[in-house]
């Protein structure tokens, strides 16, 4: 076979053109790296100005945050210490009270002092069946060494919520535990205590500051509308009948507009029942317990009505169990079962 005719010419000119394009990559060697360099040193600080601008915008947008909550609560705060101030009796100074300490804790309960006996009278955050044990209870000051210990200091009292401390009553409701912890505060009327408010909660949603600045703002109501001990504001007792309606007329308008939109809560919430437990409504007839088969939808219901209604209004009225007896029972409140425990009040 005969070479390629000119193969060595050729290769010669690859040759001279391999060495010419080596001598340019040569040449352009460095200009490459000080853009390259240029770029990333342009990307790094686009990405470092970027990042300052995030963090900027993200730190103003906490700081509006902070701010906002910050003027709710001072607005909340202003308007629970003017309903404090113009409270005319005692059960409104209660509910004005508890509202206030509600921002900074997630159980509360007012104790009032008769003597030697704090009796249980208000409360908030509890469930319904705890606070149907609260109600009316009653605890001599020697069986509850830290209620007796705020009470005679006149200074708020971190204790264990327990029974060696709180009496075997009080910590069987709030729950007994040497781990947990209560803070007492007491607050004076002149240069006597003679209400402790009871808190809990975990210690994310606890701001002890805050109820102190609450219950130092507080006061106690002037002596013309202390209660006399069997009228101290308290829950419905066991076997007591529901709360009547006050005359609609002497209601206030935001009062009206509360009871209005607790009866469509409640007719509502019974509704839904009807409507997505229809099996266990009828079971419920028919072995007359309802709230036995409807426990979790009742419970869930009774604990919204008391936070978003009862809490927010001496006035209010049960009407979650009227329409649980006049719809679900079909008016026949035996059909709810021994186990119902009754008118939240």
């Amino acid at each position: 076979m005969q070479p390629e005719t000119g193969a060595p010419e050729r290769l010669g000119v690859e040759a001279v053109l391999s060495r010419e394009q080596a001598a340019v990559l040569a040449r352009l060697e460095p200009l490459w790296q000080q853009v390259s360099s240029a770029l990333e040193e342009g990307f790094s600080s686009l990405a470092i100005s970027l990042q300052a601008l995030f963090e900027q915008a993200l730190k103003q947008e906490r700081e509006r945050a902070r701010l906002a909550a910050r003027r709710e609560l001072i607005s909340a705060l202003e308007e629970a210490l003017r309903r404090l101030r113009q409270a005319g009796d005692a059960v409104e100074w209660s509910a004005a009270l508890l509202d206030a300490a509600s921002a900074f804790c997630q159980r509360a309960v007012l104790l009032w002092v008769h003597r030697e006996t704090l009796q249980a009278g208000e409360a908030i955050g509890f469930e319904p069946e705890l606070r149907s044990k609260l109600a009316g209870l009653r605890i001599h000051l020697t069986q509850a060494p830290a209620l007796r210990a705020a009470l005679e200091s006149a200074e708020p009292v971190v204790t264990q919520r327990c029974a060696r401390e709180l009496s075997e009553a009080l910590a069987a409701i709030v729950g007994d535990s040497e781990q947990a912890r209560a803070w007492l505060f007491p607050l004076q009327a002149q240069t006597e205590a003679e209400v402790v408010l009871y808190v809990d909660g975990e210690p994310a949603s606890l701001d002890v500051a805050g109820i102190e600045l609450v219950t130092l703002a507080a006061g106690l109501p002037q002596k013309s509308v202390w209660p006399a001990p069997a009228q101290m504001p308290q829950a419905r007792l066991p076997g007591e009948p529901p709360r009547e309606l006050p005359e609609w007329s002497q209601l206030s308008r935001q009062d009206q507009e509360l009871h209005l939109r607790a009866r469509r809560f409640a007719r509502a919430q019974v509704a839904e029942m009807r409507l997505y437990k229809p099996r266990a409504v009828e079971a419920g007839r028919a072995r007359r317990e309802l709230y036995k088969v409807l426990k979790p939808e009742i419970d869930a219901a009774r604990e919204a009505f008391l936070k978003q209604f009862v809490d927010l209004s001496p006035t209010m009225v049960d009407y979650l169990h009227q329409e649980l007896v006049r719809t679900l029972a079909l008016d026949d409140a035996s059909l709810l079962g021994e186990d119902y425990p009754g008118p939240l009040v």
